[in-house]
C-alpha cells in the first residue's frame, strides 16, 4: 500500500555515492535511499554480483553506473562523485581504496564535509585478519553466531545461521553512524570517517549470550573444559555412527526444561503457535480467555507478581513461567494444548492479540510473502517495474514528515544511467570549512547535547538508546516503582542499559506527572515500546507528547507495526516471535521441527531500526523545523535482517540459501567443515570453485564429500595456512567462551572513557560494576571515528533509580522538593521490590512451606 504522497522523504538533498559490493553497504545506502537520500550505486563493468532480484532490491530508489575502477578514467569518474558527495559509503577489504584514492584521506582534502563510510570485513586495525576474503560466513564463524562454547565441548557440530546477520547489522550500524555524522556536520562543518567491521557488528548481536553463559551470569571467571557428570554420556565421539550421533542431539534437546511461555502448540488447522502471558495481568487475561482459571486454581496454581518477596518453593507461580517445577510445567502445557487444539490459528492469532496477549503463528517464508494484510500495514510493499512483479520488506523505519506523510512510496527500480552523465548526477555545492581529516573526532561528539528520554522496556526499545548513547548522547531512564520488567530483565539489559542515567517515578501520580512534563521539555527524543492504546492511557502519543513541547521527536518501537496503522500494531510481542512469523525459524529447521535463533536479533535490529528513525526525525526537525514520529518495529527488522532472501517473484522465494537442521552453508564452496581438531567456515566465489577443489583435495573435480574427508584429516590452523595462501576466505568456526577467554580480558574501571581501537574487538570485564559482580561483555566499537579509530566506553547499567535524585535537581528540583516526591513515594533511588540501595539484582527468599 502507497499513500501516493509526493514527500521526497526526510533525507532529501543528501547526495550519497556507493561503492559497495554484495550485501553490506548495498543495504547501507538502501536505507539512506528509502528515505529520499540521492544514492548512486558504482557498479564494474561486469555488472552485478548478485542475482537479478536481489540486485533490484538492494539497489532499489537508487541511480547505478557502471565505472571500471581499476582504469585512470573510472577512478577520475568516481572521484568526481566523491568530491561532490555528502556521504561515500564502501566496502572493500582495507587498503582497497587508498590504492585507487578513493579513501577518505584522499578525498577529505578536496571535500572537507565528506562523511565517509566503510565496512570492512574485518577491521583495518585487526593486522591479523585484515587481509581475510570475508564472506558472510566467515565474519559469522569469527563473530561466534555458528557454536557455543557447550556444544564445541559437546563435540557437536555449529549450527547455521540462514541469514547475513553481520552485513546486515554493519550495515544498520553504519546508517545510524552517518545519520550522527550529519548531524555533528550540520553544527561544526566536519566531515567524518566512519569505520564499521562486519565481525564487530556480529558479535553486537551476542547480547543474551555474552551476559548468560550457560544459565548464569557471564562474570570473569575461565570457561571449564569439562562437562557435567550428566552431559558426558551425550557427548559425540569420533568412532559414533550416524545413528547414535543422532541420538546424542536428539537427547540433548530433550533436556530442555518444558516451559509454557516457549512451547509451540498445535492448532486444529495443524498449524503452530507459541503465545507469551509472561506478566500476571497477561497471565489472568489468558487462562480466562482459555477457561483453564478454575481449574488451575483448583490444581494449586496461582499467579502472583514475580516480584513477590517470598518464594514458598511450591514452583506453581503461572506468571513467572521460568520458575515452574517441571511436572506443573508439563501439565499446563497439556491444558493449554488442548483447548488450542480446537480452534484454528488465524483464529487464535486475532483473539490473543484482542486480548493484549503476544502471540506469533509459526509461518514458512512463502506464507508470510503470501500475507495480503502485510502489503495494507506497509510491512510489505511490490516493485512493479522491472521485467517481474516483486514482494519486498517495506522500510524499516521511517518518521512522519510536515504534513503527516512517510516515505513509504512503492520502491522505484534502480535507474542505470551511462558513465558519460556522471558531471550531472550530484550538484556542485559550497563546502563548509572543516579541518582536512575526521581523525580528530571522537564518536562520543556525534550526537554530544543531544537528549534522549528512554521510556522503554524488556530489550529493543532501551537498545536504541544504548546505540544513540555510544555516540555521546545524554540519555535518562525512566522506570515504575512497579517495574515494567520482569526480575530477569535486571539481567538481560546489562548491555543495553550502559551510559544512560536511571530512575525511578510513579507516572500515575499528579506530582509525577509533572516530573514527566518536565523531562519532556528536556528532551530532543523520546522513544517507547508501547502499543498505541497503552501509550494513550498512559499519556505518550506524538500528539498529547506535542502539547508538552512542539518540538520532541517521538519514536514507537513495537511488535508487528508497519508503516500504515493496520491490525497488526495492536499484536504485541516479544523477540522469538517475528522469527516464527517471517519463515526464519523454518528455514533454519523444519516445519514439524522449526528452529529457533540462539540470539535476540529482532530485538537487537529493533532498537537499532528505531534508534535510526529516532536520527531521521532529529534530521527532519533540523532541515524544516517538524518534529515527526518514527517508527519500527521488531517484525519489520527481521524482514530486514534476511532483507536480500525476503523476495517474492512469481511465487518463488527460494534464493539459495541453506536450509535445514543439517546444513552447514549455501552450498560446497560456501560452508563449514569439519577438521580434525574444529570446525572451518570456507568460502569463495563461484568462479573459483574448482580451485578450492584442487587446493584441498588435488582434484579440480572433486566431490562435496571428497572436500569432507580431506578436511577431516587436518587441523584447521593447517588449512587456514594452504586456503590462504590462495587467498580463499576462511576461519574457524568461533564460540563466545574462546573470544571470552581470559587472556583476553581487559579490565576497566567505571568511569567512562573515549578508547580508540587497535587491533580486533576487546572483550572487558569490569570488576567493580555496581552489580557486585565482574561483568564482561564486548567493547561498544562497532562503529569506530576517525583515524584513531575512536569509541566511547561507556558506564556501566546502574541499579535502577541510582540517578533520581541528580535528575530531579537538573530538572529545577529545589532539594526540600525533591524530599517532598521521595516522601510521597513518587520517587524513588531504587526499585521499591527490590528495597534498598545496596542491592542490584532482585532475589526471591526462599521460605520452607512446611
Amino acid at each position: 500500500m502507497s499513500t501516493g504522497t509526493d514527500d521526497p522523504g526526510p533525507l532529501a538533498g543528501l547526495d550519497i555515492v556507493d561503492f559497495g559490493h554484495y550485501f553490506a553497504a548495498p543495504i547501507a545506502s538502501m536505507l539512506l535511499a528509502d528515505q529520499g537520500a540521492n544514492v548512486v550505486r558504482v557498479l564494474a563493468p561486469s555488472g552485478p554480483e548478485l542475482p537479478q532480484p536481489q540486485h533490484r532490491v538492494l539497489n532499489r530508489n537508487k541511480r547505478v553506473v557502471n565505472l571500471d575502477l581499476r582504469t585512470t578514467d573510472g577512478r577520475a569518474a568516481a572521484r568526481t562523485l566523491a568530491e561532490r558527495a555528502d556521504v561515500v559509503i564502501e566496502s572493500f577489504r582495507p587498503g582497497v581504496m587508498a590504492r585507487r584514492t578513493l579513501d577518505y584521506a584522499s578525498l577529505a582534502p578536496s571535500n572537507p564535509g565528506l562523511v565517509y563510510l566503510s565496512l570492512p570485513g574485518f577491521a583495518s586495525t585487526d593486522s591479523a585478519r585484515a587481509d581475510i576474503q570475508a564472506w558472510e560466513g566467515v565474519v559469522s564463524a569469527a563473530s561466534a553466531l555458528y557454536t557455543t562454547g557447550l556444544r564445541q565441548r559437546l563435540n557437536y557440530p555449529p549450527l547455521y545461521v540462514p541469514a547475513p546477520i553481520c552485513s546486515t547489522f554493519a550495515a544498520m550500524h553504519g546508517a545510524i553512524a552517518v545519520l550522527a555524522a550529519i548531524a555533528h556536520r550540520d553544527r561544526t562543518g566536519c566531515g567524518a570517517l566512519l569505520e564499521v567491521p562486519l565481525v564487530n557488528a556480529g558479535i553486537s548481536t551476542c547480547t543474551r549470550s555474552f551476559v548468560y553463559d550457560g544459565g548464569k551470569l557471564r562474570a570473569e571467571t575461565s570457561p571449564t573444559s569439562e562437562l557435567p557428570a550428566f552431559l558426558a554420556p551425550l557427548a559425540i565421539e569420533n568412532e559414533d555412527d550416524p545413528e547414535t550421533r543422532r541420538s546424542k542431539l536428539e537427547g540433548f534437546a530433550r533436556l530442555a526444561p518444558p516451559i509454557f511461555t516457549t512451547h509451540q502448540y498445535t492448532t486444529a488447522d495443524d498449524r503452530r503457535l507459541q503465545v507469551m502471558p509472561i506478566k500476571p495481568e497477561m497471565a489472568k487475561r489468558f487462562f480466562d480467555l482459555l477457561g483453564l482459571t478454575a481449574r488451575l486454581k483448583s490444581e494449586g496454581f496461582v499467579i502472583e507478581s514475580p516480584w513477590t518477596r517470598y518464594d514458598l518453593g511450591l514452583g506453581n507461580n503461572l506468571a513467572s513461567s521460568w520458575t515452574l517445577d517441571r511436572e506443573r510445567s508439563l501439565r499446563v502445557i497439556e491444558l493449554v494444548g488442548e483447548v488450542v487444539a480446537t480452534r484454528e490459528a488465524d483464529h487464535w492469532e486475532a483473539t490473543f492479540a484482542d486480548a493484549g496477549i503476544p502471540v506469533g503463528v509459526l509461518r514458512s517464508r512463502e506464507e508470510w510473502l503470501a500475507t495480503d494484510a502485510l502489503l495494507d500495514a506497509g510491512l510489505l510493499t511490490r516493485m512493479r517495474g522491472g521485467p517481474t512483479e516483486l514482494t519486498v520488506a517495506g522500510p524499516v523505519s521511517e518518521v512522519s514528515g510536515p504534513r503527516g506523510t512517510r516515505t513509504d512510496r512503492a520502491p522505484r527500480e534502480p535507474e542505470i544511467v551511462h558513465s558519460s552523465e556522471v558531471e550531472n548526477l550530484f550538484d556542485e555545492k559550497p563546502r563548509s570549512s572543516g579541518p582536512p581529516s575526521g581523525s580528530a573526532h571522537q564518536k562520543s561528539e556525534l550526537l554530544s547535547g543531544v537528549k534522549v528520554l528512554d521510556l522503554c522496556n524488556v530489550v529493543a526499545g532501551p537498545n536504541a538508546a544504548y546505540t544513540l548513547a555510544q555516540f555521546g548522547a545524554d540519555v535518562i531512564r525512566i522506570e515504575p516503582p512497579k517495574s515494567f520488567n520482569l526480575p530477569m530483565h535486571l539481567e538481560w539489559t546489562l548491555e543495553v542499559n550502559q551510559g544512560k542515567r536511571s530512575t525511578v517515578v510513579d507516572l500515575g501520580t499528579t506530582p509525577g506527572r509533572e516530573v514527566f512534563a518536565r523531562l519532556i521539555r528536556w528532551a530532543d527524543l523520546v522513544v517507547h515500546n508501547r502499543l498505541d492504546d497503552v501509550a494513550e492511557r498512559l499519556g505518550m502519543t506524538p500528539a498529547q507528547l506535542h502539547e508538552i513541547d512542539p518540538n520532541v521527536v517521538v519514536c514507537q518501537n513495537s511488535a508487528f507495526g508497519g508503516p500504515h496503522r493496520s491490525p497488526w500494531d495492536r499484536i504485541p510481542g516479544y523477540d522469538p516471535m517475528p522469527n516464527m512469523t517471517t519463515g526464519l525459524d523454518v528455514l533454519a529447521g523444519t516445519r514439524s521441527k522449526p528452529r529457533g535463533m540462539t540470539e535476540i536479533f529482532a530485538d537487537l535490529m529493533g532498537g537499532l531500526g528505531t534508534a535510526f528513525s529516532g536520527l531521521l526525525g532529529l534530521h527532519q526537525q533540523r532541515a524544516c523545523g517538524h518534529a515527526g514520529e518514527g517508527r519500527s518495529s521488531l517484525a519489520r527488522a527481521a524482514n530486514y535482517y534476511q532483507l536480500p532472501y525476503m523476495i517474492g517473484e512469481q511465487g518463488r522465494s527460494d534464493w539459495g540459501q541453506g536450509a535445514g537442521p543439517d546444513t552447514r552453508g549455501d552450498c560446497w564452496s560456501q560452508r563449514m567443515y569439519s577438521c580434525r581438531d574444529a570446525w572451518l567456515y570456507v568460502g569463495t566465489r563461484e568462479d573459483r570453485r574448482r580451485l578450492l577443489a584442487e587446493t584441498v583435495t588435488g582434484r579440480s573435480d572433486a566431490s562435496e564429500p571428497d572436500l569432507e574427508a580431506a578436511f577431516a584429516d587436518r587441523s584447521v590452523e593447517e588449512w587456514i595456512e594452504v586456503l590462504s595462501a590462495q587467498d580463499i576466505g576462511c576461519h574457524k568456526v568461533t564460540s563466545l567462551d574462546e573470544l571470552c577467554d581470559p587472556s583476553r580480558i581487559r579490565r576497566v574501571g567505571n568511569e567512562p572513557a573515549d578508547e580508540h581501537a587497535t587491533g580486533a574487538l576487546e572483550i572487558l570485564c569490569w570488576p567493580d560494576h555496581p552489580s557486585g559482580l565482574p561483568i564482561v561483555l564486548p567493547e561498544a566499537a562497532w562503529v569506530q571515528v576517525g583515524e584513531a579509530r575512536s569509541y566511547r566506553r561507556l558506564a556501566p547499567t546502574p541499579r535502577v533509580g541510582a540517578h533520581t535524585r541528580e535528575v530531579l535537581a537538573e530538572l529545577g528540583y529545589s532539594q526540600t522538593e525533591i524530599e517532598r516526591l521521595f516522601e510521597l513515594r513518587v520517587a524513588h533511588e531504587w526499585l521499591p521490590a527490590i528495597g534498598d540501595d545496596e542491592t542490584f539484582f532482585f532475589r526471591q527468599e526462599r521460605v520452607d512451606k512446611t
